[in-house]
């Protein structure tokens, strides 16, 4: 059985590289990176993916909130969003996308492993 389709949605090209390197060592077929809210929301008009890693603060006029509020209107795809930041309003409006977890910036290995596991694992269990 083939590994999931993961969309890395992040504006910092080294960390979204990293990421990249990192989800592909362990078998997942990794789509983008792409650094803004439009680029992903455009993308997937066309394409599929299993589930997103979507920087909350990304480049361009929307955040990754707004991106995946808009991307759960038209598909049900997982979101994990990726923070460097704590703020308790942040994390009240990130509610609003709907995600299946949450990392930190900067992301440990070992528990982006088992955030996207997780979230593949709930989301395959829906009815």
């Amino acid at each position: 059985m083939s590994k999931a389709t993961l969309l890395i949605v992040e504006d910092d090209g080294i960390l979204a590289l990293l990421l990249q390197n990192i989800l592909r060592r362990q078998g997942y077929a990794v789509a983008g990176p792409l650094p803004s809210g439009e680029e992903a929301i455009a993308f997937l008009a066309n394409r599929s993916v299993d589930l997103i890693l979507m920087d909350i603060e990304l480049a361009g006029a929307i955040n990754g909130i707004t991106a995946a509020a808009i991307i759960h209107e038209t598909m049900d795809i997982p979101i994990i969003f990726l923070t460097g930041f704590s703020r308790d309003q942040l994390q009240k409006e990130a509610k609003d996308g709907k995600p299946y977890g949450y990392l930190g910036k900067p992301v440990v290995e070992q528990q982006l492993f088992s955030t996207v596991e997780s979230a593949l694992h709930r989301h395959s269990l829906k009815f």
